[in-house]
């Protein structure tokens, strides 16, 4: 027997996956086991393919029994097995017609391939565009992959197909000034699963559907992964309350093995003629009684029911998960496709996640970049939900204390960045409003009165420049020896020039070494007067000595003022 270890993927695969580093052996209901015995609880479904678990007896027994029989003639012949399934399938999801394909990807190729010949025959070439959104997937192959709504996948093969349009997903607004005559078709899933389990709001697909009539346009709803069963009806659309044209679906409706279909009225599947489409293996015997076998299991309505329940269950295990470590910013779905999206902290940690649930026992998906998807088989017991979300609270303890670390530091550094601004908002003036502020500063205290100091004014102080240059902002006033009632004058406008040069003293007429009130008020003609010598001349003159050029003290703060003796 041939060996193989996780190393022999890198050496003989397409490395068109990252699989995780270990290699499965066996599997039996909701559990996995691999090549060094560990078990898993499967919370994956194989991507909701596995709707009746892993190796389910359902399975294995209509395998048998049909490989004894008949396994693969090819579509140059009908056969019972594949006739029998046609009849069972239209009559479960109440569609007039199947086509049978191996996969979702080519199921979703034939949809779109019908729309656009339907579409042809009855309106012309120019009736070809397709209206898609964003997030979207429908499938890989070249057709598909650039109808779906990720450039990751579709980008780097040359040019695409044309006349394909993608529009914001649920946005009406946005689909209304789109669609048009030239529409042929418009498809969407009903829970975009691999854009990150986003649910199609039911008022906008009732909005498309409208406009799809109005524009004779054809609706196809892609159930790869949200048929059979795994919504909790049949198809997720039946909750939404819309009829599609067309449905694609694949994935769990052969409970693993590769199969899938495509289902219209007969009015438009009657635009494929012979040699149209076709598929050599789609529809194979051994496929068709796989199918039978399970859709006969998953189509009843007390199956579905649990199908919800157990749904219902799952959100609220979430919630209560979320409502203690606060790491999902929503967690939504229908029936048993579940969606947590993570908070913006923790969403570069998604694939650690994942690897640190699959390490602890727990096989989880992914979907978006940001959210953890969870499609367990619809088989799975309550108890076994609970002992899943159990372990991924577990693991996600540790991702929830750093989530709350980075929210910490971030607060802080706010905080930090706030203070400095605050600190810094003075200094960040204009320099206009800057000087504007330092000369209201200064006219302030201009106009505050100030005491004179007690000095003794002599006749070299008189002299000084300073003085003489400070007088100058004083009101210029007149003053004659001759007439002693405008030095009295003088005396009450001093201080506008005490303000700036030195008081005037107490002085008498008698004591020629004071500064008279008169000298101190002409200090504006300082320049062009007498020596300070002769001062005391034009003092003696007058008939009255000039009052001291202070305000009372009633007005100024208390100075003694120092005469001579």
């Amino acid at each position: 027997m041939t060996e193989v270890t996780r190393a022999t993927y890198d050496q003989v695969m397409f490395p068109c996956y990252k699989p995780a580093d270990l290699v499965l052996v066996r599997g039996r209901k909701c559990r996995l086991y691999d090549s060094e015995g560990r078990s898993y609880l499967d919370f994956g479904g194989g991507i909701a393919v596995n709707s009746l678990g892993n190796a389910p007896k359902t399975v294995r027994k209509a395998l048998k029994k049909q490989s004894a029989r008949l396994v693969h003639v090819s579509n140059v012949f009908a056969n019972d097995s594949t006739l029998k399934f046609a009849m069972e399938i239209t009559k479960v999801t109440g569609f007039d017609r199947v086509f049978f394909t191996n996969s979702g990807a080519e199921a979703n190729e034939c949809a779109l391939k019908l729309a656009r010949r339907t579409a042809v025959d009855l309106y012309g070439e120019k009736k070809d565009e397709i209206i898609s959104f964003a997030h979207s997937f429908h499938g890989r192959t070249f057709f598909t992959v650039s109808v779906g709504g990720q450039d990751k996948y579709s980008l780097g093969f040359g040019p695409r197909p044309g006349a394909i349009t993608h529009l914001p997903f649920n946005d009406i607004k946005a689909f209304e000034k789109q669609i048009s005559d030239r529409t042929c078709a418009v498809i969407f899933e009903p829970v975009q699963g691999e854009g990150g389990v986003l649910p199609v709001d039911p008022k906008f697909a009732k909005r498309v559907r409208e406009l799809c009539d109005k524009h004779h346009a054809l609706l196809i709803m892609d159930e790869v992964q949200t048929g059979c069963a795994r919504s909790g009806t049949f198809f997720a659309y039946e909750q939404i309350g819309i009829q599609p044209d067309i449905v694609s679906t694949a994935k769990g409706i052969a409970g693993g093995y590769p199969i899938g279909c495509v289902l219209t009225s007969n009015d438009i599947a009657a635009h494929f003629k012979a040699g149209t489409h076709g598929s050599t293996f789609g529809g194979n015997p051994l496929g068709c009684a796989v199918g039978s076998a399970v859709v006969a299991k998953i189509s009843k309505p007390e199956f579905m029911a649990k199908v919800m329940e157990k749904g219902k269950l799952l959100r609220e295990e979430l919630t209560r998960v979320n409502d203690e470590l606060h790491v999902f910013s929503a967690v939504r779905g229908m029936g048993l496709l579940d969606g947590c999206e993570l908070i913006p902290e923790l969403r570069s940690r998604l694939g650690d996640i994942q690897k640190a649930a699959l390490e602890a026992g727990l096989i989880i998906l992914t979907a978006g970049g940001t959210t953890i998807r969870l499609c367990p088989p619809l088989i799975i017991k309550k108890k076994e939900l609970k002992e899943g979300v159990a372990i991924l609270h577990r693991v996600l303890l540790p991702f929830a204390m750093e989530a709350e670390a980075l929210k910490r530091a971030e607060a802080l550094k706010a905080q930090e960045e706030k203070a400095q601004k605050a600190v810094k908002a003075p200094s960040a003036k204009k320099p206009a409003e800057k000087a504007a502020a330092e000369k209201k500063t200064a006219e302030k205290k201009a106009a505050a009165p100030k005491a004179a100091p007690a000095r003794r004014v002599t006749q070299k102080a008189a002299q000084k420049p300073a003085a003489a240059a400070q007088a100058k902002t004083a009101a210029p006033v007149k003053t004659e020896a001759a007439k002693p009632a405008p030095a009295k004058k003088a005396a009450v406008k001093a201080p506008a020039a005490a303000k700036t040069a030195a008081p005037a003293p107490k002085t008498t007429a008698a004591k020629p070494k004071a500064a008279p009130a008169a000298a101190s008020k002409a200090p504006a003609e300082a320049p062009k007067a007498a020596p300070a010598a002769a001062a005391p001349e034009k003092v003696a003159s007058a008939p009255k000595p000039a009052a001291p050029a202070v305000k009372p003290a009633s007005e100024v703060k208390p100075a003694v003022l120092k005469t001579p003796a």
